[in-house]
């Protein structure tokens, strides 16, 4: 075994979390309160804040954030919905549970977003809205989606899990679009476990997924009266609301390490033949949520991430080409998405999180040298 491998292995991410966050759990277990209260609160005022003062509402995580979104913005049986043929399954998911048909659009090159030119050759009188994901931190060209959207009078619902603090050329992403959805899963910008929320511009809509994610409740009226529709039991527990509020303090902090890492990939990185990281990383607004990178075609990604492994890094897939996946495989045609279909393939991520050393880095590139220096 070489000395690398006996090293304490590079982990793929790993949430930097200290005293606030141990205090913040002490005083919920404390108080007896559990359920959604005061630290719920304090977390959605703090990212209302950080989204130029959109009213958000925190609920269990990412995915239910984008469900209750598309129900609370009239996506009906029968509907279509365009969404990128590259992404988490999460989005594709929650359009064919409120009944809809989703509707792949193939990504751009440069950022692995929906590639906007695509999206009139995918309209029909069926098309209801649109799900842009900003992938990995790297907006989506949201000026271009909203005209598009406008136009043709269709729902923007943004898939902003991994863009916390990034900015798309119409505005902060989560904003833009009629509805705007984010996770804190530990992989996240921030973290709170598990958890999401939903950025809302419209009062209405407002009114509607915050009923949908209290049993419909309207939470105005008396006790006896409140219940006014079905809903759902997506809240935040205040366990949860403690550790995002305390996380939201160093939100920027975090984007700067994230992004003083990147550089620093990008910088050594360039030096090997047969990986290239994702150019879209580095455009204005991005922050790095995942660093993404893609294999050459000649080799084979899979055996590339073991081989670092055994190097003792940590690295897995970038991300699913839905078409691909066993659940959608027989409705789909890959030849119509020739470039989610090679990030499928090829994509890959290297680890990435706040506290990682400058040393760390060298130890992935180091690793990658090996590997990419014999293929």
């Amino acid at each position: 075994m070489s000395e690398m491998n006996q090293e304490r292995p590079v982990k793929l991410c790993k949430p930097t979390l200290g005293n606030g966050e141990e205090a913040a759990l002490l005083s919920v277990l404390r108080s007896g309160h559990l359920v959604s209260g005061k630290w719920v609160a304090e977390f959605e005022s703090k990212l209302s804040k950080a989204l130029d003062g959109k009213r958000v509402l925190a609920v269990a995580n990412g995915t239910a954030a984008l469900h209750i979104a598309l129900l609370a913005a009239g996506v009906q049986p029968g509907d279509e919905v365009l969404v990128p043929a590259l992404t988490y399954p999460a989005p594709v998911n929650v359009v064919e549970l409120v009944g809809a048909k989703p509707v792949l659009v193939d990504i751009s090159r440069e950022t692995a977003c929906m590639d906007v030119s695509q999206l009139e050759s995918k309209l029909t009188d069926k098309t209801r809205a649109i799900i842009p994901v900003h992938q990995f931190g790297i907006p989506a060209d949201m000026a271009a989606i909203q005209s598009f959207a406008k136009k043709h009078r269709l729902v923007v619902v943004e898939d902003a899990a991994c863009a916390l603090g990034s900015t798309s050329n119409a505005g902060l992403c989560g904003t833009v679009g009629a509805l705007g959805c984010f996770s804190f899963h530990p992989r996240k910008i921030i973290t709170s476990g598990e958890g999401g929320a939903i950025s809302i511009g419209d009062e209405a809509l407002f009114n509607i997924v915050d009923r949908l994610r209290n049993h419909g409740q309207d939470v105005t009226l008396s006790p006896s009266e409140r219940f006014v529709s079905s809903g759902y039991n997506l809240r935040l527990s205040d366990l949860h609301g403690g550790l995002g509020s305390i996380q939201m303090n160093q939100l920027q902090e975090f984007i700067q390490s994230r992004r003083q890492l990147a550089d620093r990939y990008r910088e050594r990185i360039e030096k090997i033949n047969g990986i290239e990281l994702l150019s879209g990383h580095f455009q204005e607004g991005s922050v790095v949520q995942s660093m993404v990178a893609i294999v050459d075609s000649s080799l084979d990604r899979n055996e590339v991430i073991e081989k670092v492994r055994e190097r003792g890094v940590e690295t897995t897939i970038a991300s699913y080409g839905i078409h691909r996946l066993p659940v959608w495989r027989d409705m789909e045609d890959a030849s119509d998405y020739p470039v989610a279909d090679s990030w499928h393939e090829r994509g890959m991520t290297l680890p990435l999180f706040p506290e990682m050393e400058n040393s760390e880095v060298d130890r992935v590139i180091d690793a990658l040298i090996e590997v990419f220096g014999g293929a």
